[in-house]
């Protein structure tokens, strides 16, 4: 069974899961990412808790076709239990299409401004 009968996607976060402490990429992890962007038509797949913004270099550097995966707002507005998380892709982000809001409970509220986050 080849690598790519067996993974058609791969999603990967960034941050020392493809990235090393200091954010790069070592040139065996890209090049066996090039390898993989090749076999299977560019069809790996960023998510990260990173801005879009961040992500673009990896992005571009990884040639990324489709779209990646971005969290670039959580917020807890005063005297709410309502967390909105908004997820980017591409280039496209700034577009209401393109992204999707998500309600959470008031528990996971009251941590996050407890947290600051």
């Amino acid at each position: 069974m080849s690598l790519i009968t067996k993974y058609p996607y791969i999603i990967t976060d960034l941050d020392r899961t493809i990235t090393r402490k200091d954010f790069t990429i070592s040139d065996k992890t890209y090049e066996a990412l090039r390898i993989y962007q090749l076999a299977s038509d560019y069809k790996l797949i960023l998510a990260s808790g990173q801005l879009d913004l961040i992500i673009k270099e990896y992005a571009d550097k990884l040639q990324i076709k489709i779209p990646i995966i971005s969290c670039n707002m959580i917020y807890g507005p005063e005297k709410t239990d309502r967390i909105q998380m908004v997820l980017n892709y591409n280039k496209t982000a700034s577009k209401p299409e393109y992204q999707i809001e998500v309600d959470t409970t008031s528990d996971f509220a009251e941590q996050v401004r407890q947290n600051k986050i």
